[in-house]
């Protein structure tokens, strides 16, 4: 019995799913009904909508900010390095960072950079 009418709510919320949510279409269980009443609240809450929008611009401003910050400490990750590069007289190889990764790395390691 208890399967039978569970079997009967999911065909009815796969039915509510598909069609009734965008069509408007009257539905006949009362539990969808309920449910369609409460999306249809949530869909039109304005305040939900607001909300919803300043937590995207929240997340939207940390992104660049962690994006300005990157930038700025890998930019003083490689004056550093370079820093170091001059002192220990290796200023001809200091080109070689920008076109070898590998040496890059191993620069940034000799150095305890990274």
């Amino acid at each position: 019995m208890a399967r039978k009418k569970f079997q009967d709510l999911l065909e009815s919320f796969a039915f509510f799913i598909c069609t009734c949510v965008e069509t408007g279409e009257e539905m006949q269980d009362e539990r969808i009904r309920s449910l369609n009443r409460k999306v249809t609240a949530l869909k039109n809450s304005r305040r939900l909508e607001e909300a919803y929008m300043t937590m995207q611009e929240m997340l939207d401003d940390q992104k660049k900010q962690g994006k300005e910050e990157g930038k700025a400490e890998g930019s003083q990750l490689m004056l550093d390095l370079v820093n170091f590069m001059l002192r220990d007289g290796l200023t001809a190889e200091i080109s070689r960072l920008k076109e070898d990764e590998k040496f890059c790395t191993e620069m940034l390691s000799k150095y305890h950079l990274i």
